[in-house]
């Protein structure tokens, strides 16, 4: 089985970014949003 899309995050002390990339390497979707550390 071939996977079609990969999902990736980025992740900071107050934003968490994940996004989707389909299998050529461009961004499907990707989304930000605030976080807050304890």
């Amino acid at each position: 089985m071939s996977q079609s899309h990969y999902i990736g995050r980025d992740v900071s002390a107050r934003t968490v970014n994940p996004c989707v990339v389909n299998r050529d390497g461009h961004m499907v979707h990707e989304r930000k949003f605030t976080s807050e550390a304890e």
